[in-house]
């Protein structure tokens, strides 16, 4: 194999040293012009998971289809949450202020601070408060 100066290594040449089958092994690796498809099923909050994970799932689902969550029977999104120190029972709010409504995860605790309800625009805490009352003790509904 030669190396051209200034080029590097062809693409031709260097698929000429992988073993028979492709890195992997298999058969040839195909790629899909077709995008993934996300449902409402996965964008739904496991509050067993870690708060970290959480965080990383509402980030995932932001803008579209958003992070749900249900609460008194009622579907919520979640666009904002950081992971917090706390513990509880999973789903369970911690806390709530004008800024943040803290709940109980698998792992540690995720303040909430931007949500929107079926059929309502998002909202920051303090303005969905004002419509919706909530207190700690209160309780996320958690997947059987």
């Amino acid at each position: 194999m030669e190396v051209r100066r200034g080029m590097g290594l062809s693409l031709s040449e260097l698929r000429g040293d992988l073993p028979e089958g492709g890195l992997f092994g298999g058969g040839a690796w195909r790629w899909s012009p077709e995008p993934l498809k996300l449902g409402k099923a996965e964008a739904l909050i496991d509050w067993s998971k870690s708060a970290q994970d959480l965080d990383r799932h509402i980030r995932a689902f932001n803008p579209f289809p958003g992070a749900q969550a249900r609460l008194g029977g009622q579907t919520v999104k979640l666009w904002h949450a950081v992971p917090v120190g706390g513990s509880g029972e999973n789903g369970r709010i911690l806390s709530v202020d004008r800024n943040s409504i803290v709940v109980a995860c698998g792992e540690g605790a995720l303040a909430v601070s931007e949500l929107q309800k079926a059929g309502g625009k998002r909202l920051a805490v303090r303005e969905f408060l004002a419509g919706h009352a909530l207190k700690a003790g209160d309780r996320f509904d958690v997947a059987a």
